[in-house]
């Protein structure tokens, strides 16, 4: 489950929540506007489960739990205070799940626990976190899912002024600035061809557009990177997770090469297999298989005991 409600118990109390009996389903049932491309899903998965399995508990994974330990400054928008202190409007991040299993591999395989960390979950939805000694400083996406880098078909952050443009001057109503910002943007939008990477770097030797839709990801992927050590005392490594991280490994190398002046070695474009470190150091880069299931299996085990 990917999002929940501004001010519900699971964000502050774990990852994990169970839900025992209709009553129950319905105080975990999450906003679905803060993720409508995840959220009614898993809920219509909880009613067919509970109907089907009736009388077995089941746990609810949430997504945003891993970033309860964000500082405030770091999940305050500067809007109006009123926003966040009445309507529980803030950053809440996501792919916390990933970023677990990516953290505690990369203490596994460079041997330490006192990390700082930047995990860049790239797929489908792509976010960057900052993790300093376990703990979640820092994370690109926001209330919804929307904001940050650039995606398959969402938009990632943009000026919302152009938003209000396009409502004010071509009558673009809510429900159409939804379904742009969600499934027609991205690099779907630039492109204008797919929002898939792998066909994208297929078609880029000989398409402007699927050239230019990489370049784009690349460039917002490291800045997000980029800012995201700014939130730790020291970067010690990089990881990569997530389809495009894992795979694509001229991608990766493009990021990279970009962080050249915060000090990240360059990477070859060689594919790797596994959890790999690519580069040692001074900033370690790895890539790290995304397991959220054995995250998942892992404490649902423990919260059943």
């Amino acid at each position: 489950m990917t999002s929940i409600s501004p001010r519900s118990a699971p964000l502050a109390t774990g990852s994990f929540t169970v839900v025992r009996s209709s009553r129950e389903r319905r105080w975990s049932t999450p906003r679905y506007s803060s993720a409508p491309l995840h959220n009614p899903v898993a809920a219509e998965v909880i009613d067919a489960a509970r109907a089907a399995l009736t009388g077995v508990p089941q746990a609810a994974a949430f997504d945003s739990a891993f970033h309860a330990t964000l500082p405030r400054e770091a999940y305050v928008y500067a809007l109006p205070y009123e926003w966040f202190r009445d309507w529980g409007y803030r950053r809440y991040g996501f792919h916390g799940l990933s970023v677990t299993w990516s953290v505690e591999r990369a203490a596994a395989l460079l041997g330490r626990a006192d990390l700082g960390v930047v995990v860049a979950h790239l797929g489908a939805g792509c976010s960057v976190s900052a993790v300093w000694r376990g703990s979640s400083v820092g994370t690109s996406m926001g209330m919804t899912p929307l904001e940050g880098l650039v995606m398959a078909t969402r938009a990632g952050s943009v000026d919302p002024g152009i938003l209000l443009a396009a409502q004010r001057d071509h009558a673009l109503d809510l429900r159409a600035l939804e379904d742009t910002l969600e499934h027609r943007s991205g690099l779907l939008g630039i492109s204008g061809r797919t929002g898939e990477m792998r066909e994208l770097l297929a078609l880029a030797s000989t398409d402007d557009r699927a050239a230019l839709a990489i370049a784009v990801f690349e460039r917002w992927a490291a800045a997000a990177i980029a800012a995201a050590a700014t939130a730790l005392p020291r970067l010690d490594a990089i990881v990569f997770t997530g389809g495009i991280g894992e795979n694509a490994a001229s991608v990766r190398s493009g990021i990279v090469r970009r962080l050249a002046s915060i000090g990240v070695p360059p990477v070859d474009d060689a594919t790797v297999d596994g959890d790999h470190v690519v580069v040692a150091g001074p900033v370690a880069v790895l890539v790290v298989v995304a397991r959220e299931d054995v995250v998942i299996a892992r404490e649902v085990s423990a919260i059943l005991a």
